[in-house]
């Protein structure tokens, strides 16, 4: 009969965000989901519910905010709310310093 000695304990975690806590190598990548999901929020009281529904957070580091946006327009958009968008992130504990867009052109 085989030991049982050898196989490893169950995990303690029961969701992804307990399991990341747990895990000290993935520190960084919980920190940057967190901030991710506060920006969320963020972008709508900026740019409202319409246009956020056009973009969607790629990155947020080192100061760049980095955003695919479904066409021209949006980006155009995008760009003349930049200051605004910034003053905003900034005054709540983000330290924005530059946004990037990428056009995403829908295929269909």
């Amino acid at each position: 009969m085989k030991s049982h000695r050898n196989y490893r304990q169950p995990p303690t975690f029961h969701t992804a965000i307990e399991w990341l806590e747990q895990e000290q190598a993935t520190g960084e990548v919980l920190q940057r989901a967190r901030t991710i999901l506060k920006l969320q929020p963020l972008l709508v009281s900026v740019l409202g519910t319409e246009l956020t529904k056009q973009c969607l957070i790629i990155n947020y580091t080192g100061g760049t905010l980095r955003l695919a946006v479904a066409n021209n327009a949006c980006a155009a958009k995008i760009k003349q709310l930049a200051p605004s968008m910034m003053r905003h992130l900034n005054k709540h504990g983000l330290a924005l310093q530059n946004v990037e867009l990428k056009v995403i052109r829908s295929t269909t």
